[in-house]
């Protein structure tokens, strides 16, 4: 298996807002997974009020990339990340 990941910012047609922030953009991470001639892919933003950000994002599937190209399997994965 093969795992790539894909960081960038999108711009949202109309802001996003809540009581006390506005959002104009969007920082997105896009992995792809390939694997006998196929792809998967997934994306994510992160939620804000849990301290997550794409680099938090970024360094836990890191933390796990190694794994994921030897193969594990769903559950597997599901139990190693946080």
């Amino acid at each position: 298996m093969k795992v790539s990941i894909h960081r960038e910012t999108r711009d949202l047609k109309i802001p996003f807002r809540i009581a006390n922030a506005e959002w104009t953009d969007i920082d997105c991470l896009t992995v792809e997974v390939e694997a006998d001639g196929s792809t998967g892919r997934g994306e994510a933003q992160g939620i804000f009020f849990l301290g997550e950000t794409i680099d938090t994002i970024c360094e836990q599937i890191e933390s796990v990339r190694p794994e994921v190209e030897r193969g594990t399997s769903v559950d597997e994965l599901q139990a190693i990340l946080p």
